[in-house]
């Protein structure tokens, strides 16, 4: 993910590891129902892009079912977390990208269209599940966006990168069309009620601060227990076979 899976704006006391995986992991150490205990891999980076975490062909052909191309500058983040890390065995992923695209013109790189932000974010959906994880998608949060230094077109594109991925995540699942089985994570929008409070957000106004990611944290505890719970019974009805 991006900033936001990375966890700026938390402040994260010496050695321990800022955001969403820090407080999750707070939050499922103390849920009594869960009888494992889950490791998390924070692979947050700062500034990248949707493309910087696309998926590399020779890898993963088989499960490739976009028409699109990486990019020249892709990072290929996808490669080094999920190929070549300890994170490759992870059994679930949240996905939080797109917050950069908007904003990649104002350190250097070329702009992301909110179409192709929401295809990138939809192909690594579905190749991770291919690969047997379970995916949780958050949207793009935009709730500084008209406080930072941000153009009112490019205001107006990151609404459209939300409504396009509600359509994917909730308008097809509710017509039983979302065959990929991504399921979407808590609404970060700030135009939702939610996360829609100054007291989430960092002294910038944009990004999250230690209060918000610990919202984040508990809301996804509640969607991602009944996952959680079934994985373990999974594996220990597979150790008792």
């Amino acid at each position: 993910g991006d900033d936001f899976a990375y966890g700026f704006g938390d402040l994260a006391g010496l050695g321990f590891s800022p955001g969403l995986g820090r407080h999750l992991c707070k939050q499922l150490r103390n849920e009594k129902r869960l009888k494992h205990c889950w490791q998390i891999y924070n692979k947050g980076v700062s500034r990248s892009l949707s493309s910087d975490w696309y998926f590399i062909f020779g890898f993963l052909g088989p499960f490739i079912h976009t028409s699109s191309q990486p990019r020249p500058d892709s990072k290929n983040y996808f490669e080094q977390w999920f190929l070549k890390s300890r994170a490759h065995d992870a059994e679930v992923v949240i996905i939080i990208l797109g917050f950069s695209d908007v904003r990649a013109r104002y350190f250097g790189r070329n702009p992301i269209s909110a179409e192709e932000t929401v295809q990138n974010i939809v192909g690594l959906a579905r190749v991770l599940r291919n690969l047997g994880k379970d995916v949780w998608v958050c949207p793009v949060s935009c709730w500084g966006d008209e406080k930072a230094v941000v153009e009112d077109s490019l205001v107006e594109e990151n609404k459209r990168r939300n409504e396009i991925l509600e359509l994917y995540l909730e308008g097809w699942a509710q017509r039983g069309q979302n065959k990929d089985g991504v399921q979407a994570g808590p609404w970060i929008d700030g135009r939702k009620f939610d996360f829609k409070h100054d007291g989430f957000y960092y002294f910038d106004g944009v990004h999250f601060n230690t209060k918000g990611y610990e919202k984040l944290a508990k809301d996804f505890v509640d969607i991602l227990l009944t996952s959680l719970i079934k994985r373990e019974f999974n594996m220990m009805k597979d150790l008792l076979t």
